[in-house]
């Protein structure tokens, strides 16, 4: 549910909202293979694990709908993301799939089918994930992201850059762009 209470039914962004600093989130089996669609990105400002049961199976799709982004993770917290799929993911200047600010660990992901769309007079970067903060990829796959401009957009699939002087990083290990 959505109701704003983490309890046995409880919605994705609110065991995000109830998790502790460092906690895990794990979708229970019944959810493998599942598609949640999002009205709103899920916002995370702490350090959190967010993980598919089966690791091996079939993943759980987090869809911006093609409606929103997916997902925006803030400055000083380090978030692990495992065997999910970011898709569907829309938006007007930077990572219609993944805004990353923080320290992002994707394990056996795909970020497939994010777009951003042309505003009046903004560069688009990063479809897929745009990150201001170091981005670690480990057989992940990055792909069919696309930036829909008829002006100028540089990185469909992953855009780097750094921060208000803060450093950036891309590290990858077995993966696909």
């Amino acid at each position: 549910s959505n109701d704003g209470v983490c309890n046995t039914h409880c919605s994705l962004r609110e065991a995000i909202a109830a998790a502790s600093f460092g906690s895990t989130i794990r979708f229970s089996s019944t959810m493998i293979g599942a598609t949640i669609v999002l009205t709103a990105p899920l916002f995370i400002d702490k350090s959190l694990k967010i993980t598919a049961v089966d690791f091996n199976g079939p993943r759980i799709t987090l869809s911006g709908n093609a409606a929103t982004s997916v997902m925006q993770i803030t400055q000083d917290v380090d978030v692990t993301l495992e065997s999910i799929v970011i898709a569907g993911g829309a938006g007007r200047s930077r990572g219609a799939g993944i805004f990353n600010s923080g320290n992002l660990f994707l394990q056996n992901c795909i970020v497939r089918g994010n777009a951003l769309f042309e505003p009046a007079g903004i560069d688009l970067s990063g479809a897929g994930i745009f990150s201001q903060g170091n981005l670690t990829l480990f057989m992940t796959t990055v792909e069919l992201n696309e930036i829909r401009d008829s002006n100028s957009g540089i990185g469909a699939g992953i855009f780097v850059r750094s921060n208000n002087g803060r450093p950036a990083t891309l590290t990858m290990n077995l993966s696909i762009i």
